[in-house]
């Protein structure tokens, strides 16, 4: 098929396969290691976020336990506690008929039937009873009428009540301590705080829910209660600044909605074991933490990602973003859609979150609960393929499951677009160089397949290679002159090699790598302009009279030597000198190789020079001054000459340089255009205006060197 294709042909697929074969590897290789960097950031950033937020919250939970340690052994407390007690007690000596009327009670009971009731049925999945919460026991009766039922304040806010007006014992021991009872909790960020004597009597509560007065063990309404497990643990521990924290789990007190519980033991002054300190703690304040106030794009999780606490359950333990605000009716259809059950659905619509009610079993969830720390892919709760990063999170007894997850689709999508940019831009090579060949092919009027497939064999190495042509016309005579050049050729070819080699160090070393590279491609003056490069131009002032005082040959030695200096610190900071004439020295850095700090590199390679100049006075006995000017922008570079040849620099960025070092005292003076990039980063003096010849006034700035 090659053999019936015209030379047009060929050539464009000849660059066309060129193209390809050198891009498609490049292509590959670059997606590969930009798709692996993309990767690395997505998952460093889960992680990150994943134990941010998880340290976060520990530290919270952490604060939380010291509190109500300290203040399990604040004498106020003890105090407090031992009055109540004593009040308390004193109630249960009192006749029942004593305690509440007939009347007082039916109020109680009017209470719950129209508060209570109507509050635990709107967050429950079955209608309650009445006697599974009204209390039976009169003094806890009574307490709930006095502080609760008869009270202006609603429910849930009667940390407001300080006194109940009856004239008691009890009501003078509350009303001397609630007031800062009550602050406590508030300072501290507790929803309640509550005292329990070793009985398991409540006998104190700041929010005047309605386990107020109840016991907390095997007889008391509410004893089988997360409430009621942390007192049973507490009252085992018998030691001071012990503690212990309870699961959220939903508690009728507080109309079901969610809460957790931690406790400490409080002892009296002799060791002995006088009750225990109880502080609710509402789940909304750990949301917060986990959500940075519900901020997730704001700090950085996108439009997907989240960060959210599972417990031993697999349920919800902080909001999931789906179900707050106004994104909570799409996410049940969300949910429903995901294979959740009506009567979940159900519940959490009516409790306008997933806390406590939306199950979660997800191999993250799984993986965390069983104490391993990981990254994975997998569906989650929603039924979306996320990439999550998960870890157990323990506090006290407890474990959960702690998650920072985001969709794939989000946490990728950079992937995909940067694989269509690396194949948009492959195929834009490839029909470049369809065209390129297209272009060259119409310079070619006859075939010379011979020919050309001996010169192939040549220019992939094969020296020496012979064209086999069996006319006797000029094709003929034509592949005899080549035979000839091709073993001339090989002959050469080594001879050649060498002295490439040497020309090209010795052209390196005079000129910059882009004018060598113009040079050796045959461009007889290689000029080429930089759109931006810093320029140093400096002058070693007094080297002339120095010279006069030592004599020629030592001023030359003298001068050697500092340009031998200048040129190591050339070296070493990445800045290519331009030309020496006499006791000026002209440098520039982002010539042959790009570097986005060429600047910052020339300013300190001007103070390198100062000290330089700087040691050669002391230690030679000179009295050499430097004057250095500096800017930065477009320059043209090119060679002059042709057999002794040397490069140079044109344009306003060099002239500019060259005016502010004849134009300034001693030391380093900079354009607006470097000050612009240094300021933050040298120190430098006040701007002064500069007279440049044929340029007017130039603002520029001095550089306070540092001594050598």
């Amino acid at each position: 098929m090659l053999r019936s294709l015209s030379i047009q042909s060929k050539l464009i697929l000849f660059l066309l396969l060129v193209a390809l074969l050198t891009g498609l590897p490049i292509a590959y290789l670059g997606y590969r290691n930009g798709r692996e960097a993309i990767e690395k950031s997505v998952v460093d950033q889960l992680v990150g976020q994943r134990r941010t937020r998880g340290q976060q919250a520990l530290r919270m939970l952490e604060t939380m336990k010291k509190q109500v340690v300290t203040l399990s052994a604040n004498h106020e407390v003890i105090d407090a506690l031992t009055q109540f007690k004593q009040a308390f007690d004193d109630l249960r000596k009192q006749p029942p008929e004593k305690l509440l009327d007939g009347s007082q009670q039916a109020e109680l009971e009017k209470f719950y039937k129209s508060v209570i009731m109507p509050g635990l049925e709107a967050n429950s999945e079955a209608t309650p009873l009445l006697a599974s919460v009204y209390p039976t026991d009169p003094v806890t009766q009574y307490l709930q009428f006095q502080y609760i039922a008869q009270t202006e304040p609603p429910y849930l806010r009667k940390e407001v009540v300080t006194t109940s007006g009856d004239g008691s014992e009890y009501d003078r021991v509350h009303r001397d301590y609630h007031p800062n009872l009550a602050g406590f909790a508030r300072e501290f960020g507790f929803e309640d705080l509550m005292l329990a004597d070793p009985e398991g009597n409540l006998i104190y509560t700041t929010q005047k829910t309605i386990e107020f007065g109840t016991n907390l063990l095997d007889k008391g309404t509410y004893a089988d209660t997360n409430l009621g497990d942390l007192f049973r643990r507490v009252k085992r521990l018998q030691e001071r600044d012990a503690y212990e924290f309870v699961d959220f789990d939903r508690y009728k007190p507080n109309l079901n909605t969610p809460s957790a519980f931690v406790g400490s033991p409080v002892f009296s002054r002799d060791a002995r074991l006088i009750g225990i300190l109880i502080f609710q703690f509402p789940i909304e304040e750990l949301t917060r933490v986990l959500t940075g106030g519900f901020q997730w794009q704001k700090e950085g999780l996108g439009e997907t990602g989240e960060v959210y606490l599972v417990g031993r359950d697999q349920t919800l333990r902080s909001r999931s973003r789906i179900l707050y605000g106004e994104a909570f009716p799409s996410g049940l259809e969300t949910l429903r859609r995901a294979g959740v059950s009506e009567g979940i659905l159900r519940t959490i619509e009516r409790q306008k979150n997933g806390l406590l009610a939306l199950r979660v079993e997800t191999e993250g969830v799984k993986e965390a609960l069983a104490g391993r720390e990981g990254l994975a892919t997998y569906q989650d709760y929603r039924g979306e393929l996320v990439v999550g990063s998960y870890a157990p999170f323990d506090f006290g007894s407890n474990r959960w499951a702690l998650l920072a997850e985001m969709d794939t689709a989000e946490a990728f999508a950079p992937i995909q677009a940067f694989g269509r940019r690396v194949v948009m831009t492959t195929a834009g090579i490839a029909l470049a160089t369809t065209l390129l060949g297209l272009l060259l092919s119409n310079l070619f009027v006859a075939p010379v397949r011979t020919l050309t497939a001996a010169a192939r064999r040549i220019a992939a190495g094969e020296v020496g290679a012979q064209a086999e042509v069996n006319t006797r016309d000029e094709f003929r005579d034509l592949a005899d002159a080549f035979n000839d050049m091709s073993r001339g050729l090989k002959e050469k070819t080594q001879q050649l090699q060498q002295k490439v080699r040497e020309n090209e160090d010795l052209l390196l070393n005079i000129l910059p790598a882009p004018a060598a590279a113009r040079l050796r491609e045959g461009d007889a003056n290689p000029t080429q302009s930089f759109g931006d490069v810093t320029v140093l131009y400096a002058e070693v002032a007094g080297l002339l009279e120095l010279t006069d005082r030592l004599g020629s040959e030592k001023g030359l030695g003298l001068l050697h030597d500092l340009v031998v200096a200048f040129d190591e610190a050339a070296d070493q900071l990445g800045v290519e000198k331009v030309k020496t004439s006499g006791a000026t020295y002209l440098a520039v850095c982002g010539l042959s190789v790009q570097r986005p700090d060429h600047t910052s590199r020339v300013v300190e390679f001007a103070q390198e020079l100062q000290r330089i100049v700087d040691r050669f006075n002391r230690d030679r006995g000179s009295d050499l001054r430097l004057h250095v000017g500096i800017n930065a922008g477009p320059v043209t570079g090119g060679v002059v000459g042709r057999n002794k040849f040397i490069y140079d620099l044109w344009g306003e960025t060099v002239s500019v340089a060259r005016g502010l070092r004849k134009g300034q005292a001693d030391g380093v003076r900079l354009t607006r255009s470097v000050y612009d990039r240094v300021a933050d980063q040298y120190p430098l003096g006040e701007p002064e205006m500069v007279e440049l010849p044929g340029r007017g006034s130039v603002e520029s700035w001095s550089l306070k060197t540092k001594a050598g």
